[in-house]
This record gives C-alpha cells, sequence and structure tokens, in this order.
C-alpha cells in the first residue's frame, strides 16, 4: 500500500503534479462537454433557420413523413430541445407560419423530452393552449380502440425519460382540464403507464368519474392491472354509449380490454359495421365477441343470436372454462386438428391470460406448437403480463430450433431472445419516418 507523508516541504512538493493533472483532465472533459452541448445547440438553431426559408407546403410528404431537416432535429432528441422550443415561441403568433410550427410541434412529439413538461405547462397557461391540444398531445394518443388490451400506449416506449415527470404532467394537467373529451383524451394517455403514480391516479378517479367513457378507461386499465371490474358501473356506460356511432372506437376498445359478458348485446348488434378505411373492410365486433366469449366457430348474426339465446346469463369466466375444456378434448382425439384449429384461430383470439394454464400445461411440452405460443405470447403481451408470460417465453429460448423464423423474431421483438441488431434512436427516427 502506498502511504504518502506530509511531513516535509519535499513530499508536498511531489504529490501536487498529479492532482493538477487530474485537474487539468477534469477541466479538459469539462470544456469538451460544453463544446460538444454548443455544437449540438448551434445545430439546432441553424436547422430551425433553415426551415424557415423552405417551402412549408413540403414538410411532410402525403404519408406524413417529415422532411430531412426535421428528421435532423428528431435526431439530435433532446439537444434540440431548446431551439425547438425557442422556435416555437418566436413563431407561433405568426398564421403564416403555422405549418412550420405544426412541423416542430412533431418534432417535440416524437422525443418526448421531459425538461419540455416545464415549457408545456407554461403553454398551457397562456393563450397558446388550443395550439398545445391542436399539435402535441395528440402525439401521445395512442390506441383507444381495437387492440387496446395488448396496447401498452407511451409508458411502455423503450425511448422513454422521465417517466415521473410525464405521469404527474398529465395527472395535473388532467386534473385541471374542464373539458370532458379532453378529460377522456388525457385519461387514455395515462393508460399506458403501469407505475404507482398512474396506478393511484385511476383509483381515485374510479371514485369520482361520472363521464361514461372515463369510467369504460378507468375500468379497463384496473382490469388490466388485476382489480376487478366493476360489471354495475361498465353496463351502466355501455348504455349510455351505446347509441352514438361517435362511441364506437372507444366502445370496442374497452370491450377487447375488459372481456366483460356486458359488452355482447352491443357487439351481436353491430356485427355488420364495419371499420372505417380498411379494405377489405374488417368487422370488428366479430373479433371482439370472440374475444370475449372464447367462441371461436360462430359467425355472423343468426349464429350469434343462437348462441347468446343458449348462453346469455353466463359469464365470461364459465365461457373460458366451457372453451378450454372443448379444447383440451380435440386435442386428445385430434392433435394435428388441434393444432391447426389453434394456429389459425386461437392463437390470435384467446389472447389473455385466461388461457395461459392450457398454454403452459398442454401445449409447451408439444415442440410443434412453439411457434403458436410465440405468436400467443405476442399477442398477449403487456409490460404488467411480463413476469407471467416470461417462463413460458424462457422455455421456448431454450429450444430455438423448435421455432420458425416469425416466431424467433417475435420473441427478439418482445425481448426474451437478444435481438441481432440494436436498434439505435438514428435507426428509430428513420423508421418513424418510412409510412407508406
Amino acid at each position: 500500500m502506498l502511504k504518502v507523508a506530509f511531513t516535509s516541504g519535499s513530499s508536498i512538493g511531489a504529490i501536487w503534479p498529479g492532482r493538477l493533472l487530474v485537474v487539468i483532465a477534469t477541466v479538459l472533459s469539462s470544456v469538451s462537454g460544453w463544446a460538444k452541448a454548443a455544437s449540438a445547440d448551434h445545430d439546432a438553431i441553424r436547422l430551425v433557420r433553415t426551415l424557415e426559408q423552405k417551402n412549408p407546403e413540403y414538410l411532410f410528404d402525403m404519408h406524413g413523413n417529415a422532411d430531412e431537416s426535421l428528421q435532423q432535429l428528431e435526431v439530435l432528441r433532446f439537444k434540440a430541445t431548446a431551439a425547438v422550443e425557442s422556435g416555437i415561441d418566436r413563431m407561433e403568433s405568426d398564421p403564416q407560419r403555422a405549418a412550420l410550427v405544426k412541423g416542430l410541434y412533431t418534432v417535440l412529439g416524437l422525443v418526448k423530452d421531459p425538461a419540455s413538461t416545464a415549457w408545456l405547462e407554461k403553454k398551457l397557461r397562456s393563450p397558446q393552449r388550443q395550439s398545445i391540444y391542436d399539435n402535441y398531445i395528440w402525439h401521445w394518443q395512442d390506441g383507444i380502440g381495437f387492440g387496446f388490451g395488448n396496447n401498452q400506449g407511451f409508458g411502455g416506449w423503450p425511448w422513454l425519460k422521465g417517466r415521473d415527470r410525464w405521469i404527474a404532467f398529465f395527472i395535473t394537467t388532467h386534473n385541471g382540464e374542464s373539458s370532458s373529451d379532453r378529460r377522456v383524451g388525457l385519461t387514455n394517455i395515462l393508460k399506458g403507464f403501469d407505475d404507482p403514480a398512474a396506478m393511484q391516479f385511476f383509483k381515485a378517479q374510479r371514485e369520482t368519474a361520472r363521464d361514461p367513457r372515463e369510467i369504460l378507461l378507468i375500468e379497463a386499465y384496473l382490469y388490466q392491472h388485476d382489480v376487478p371490474a366493476d360489471g354495475a358501473r361498465i353496463a351502466a356506460a355501455i348504455n349510455a354509449l351505446k347509441d352514438d356511432s361517435n362511441n364506437r372506437a372507444l366502445l370496442i376498445g374497452t370491450a377487447d380490454a375488459l372481456r366483460h359478458e356486458a359488452f355482447v348485446p352491443y357487439l351481436i348488434g353491430t356485427l355488420d359495421v364495419g371499420a372505417g378505411h380498411s379494405f377489405p373492410p374488417q368487422y370488428l365486433s366479430q373479433y371482439v365477441l370472440q374475444d370475449i366469449t372464447f367462441e371461436l366457430d360462430t359467425e355472423g348474426q343468426a349464429a350469434w343470436d343462437a348462441w347468446y339465446s343458449k348462453h346469455r346469463g353466463e359469464s365470461h369466466a364459465q365461457w373460458v372454462q366451457a372453451a378450454m375444456a372443448s379444447f383440451r378434448e380435440r386435442l386428445v382425439r385430434d392433435p394435428a386438428g388441434a393444432k391447426e384449429w389453434f394456429a389459425k384461430k386461437a392463437s390470435y383470439r384467446w389472447n389473455d391470460l385466461d388461457a395461459l394454464p392450457v398454454i403452459r400445461d398442454q401445449l409447451l411440452p408439444r415442440a410443434e406448437f412453439h411457434s403458436e405460443i410465440a405468436g400467443w405470447i405476442n399477442m398477449s403481451y403487456t409490460e404488467f403480463r411480463r413476469p407471467r408470460l416470461k417462463p413460458i417465453a424462457d422455455e421456448l429460448a431454450k429450444h430455438p430450433e423448435t421455432l420458425e423464423d416469425w416466431a424467433k423474431n417475435l420473441m427478439m421483438e418482445r425481448g426474451f431472445i437478444p435481438p441481432l441488431h440494436v436498434l439505435t434512436w438514428e435507426r428509430y427516427v428513420k423508421w418513424s419516418n418510412m409510412r407508406m
């Protein structure tokens, strides 16, 4: 062990050069960091100025992909936040700059810098309040319709930083918002977070919410987090919303998440309603009926009417139990036919932990089912469910030779198998601007 004595001038003189080198290195490192930060800030300011010289009609292509300068700001990520905010502040009052201001909000909306929450709060208290809702908040909206139950929103986004600050921001904004439509939208954003603060928010809202749209979102969130659903509140909310077609996406989405039998009459009554903007048309009530009832061989109005007349009064749990018993029997009687049927239907529609015991106990020991099980994990996945899905996924990962390529890719995307390539932020920005 080296000991240094401070009893003489020569000893002190011997140690000072070493300390000096450390100080110099520290200062140089700090200067280098400041220089890099200043360079990035300069680049961001330059890019904003460049955008001001461009024709605003061409900031986005017909598919919504950002132009090169906007993408470069997105790549700079948090380093561009101050310059982007400053650009918005400077140009927002000029109607001729509306397209560019919207483009700059798009940059903030993609990167989601937690440091921007203070600026956003200030904007919400200013005459630009409407602009925040028109140009920014929608970048957090993600999946209030079909697929709600499997949609993690941006709470499950791997690039998100400052979760606590974002949750606090959205809760504060929700609680101070008088518009019921905006409150519903903000509730939909918060449903993407599993954090204790979000859970506390939804439990508190359950006691005070009166808007039937918020009630369904709250019940869906809590059910997805293992809190028993309130059937009476669900039924009353459905009844209040079912006659207005504007509520269609919310009803379909929360039905998909809640899997509650109270939705069945509404879904049977809307079997012929196609999803907009899809070709060929998708009839989502059929899919969600299958999700709730686990009945995968019934299709069409007459068939569902007949099925419901026989099973009215039964619960979702009873329907699941009957479906599981029937599938076990099919598996014994006709293993090949059971595999084909499961691959074609059940791996998509039994996307719920209710099916986990059969997956784990009956199918996992059979290698021929492994790819379909990977598909089921993907369809059933949320971060909250990960601890319960992981033992099955880990078993699949031990035998990659039993998985088809598409199944391996799904396991990689969910982080159960190491990916072949690491997705960088730059690649993510590029991917986000490749809409077709």
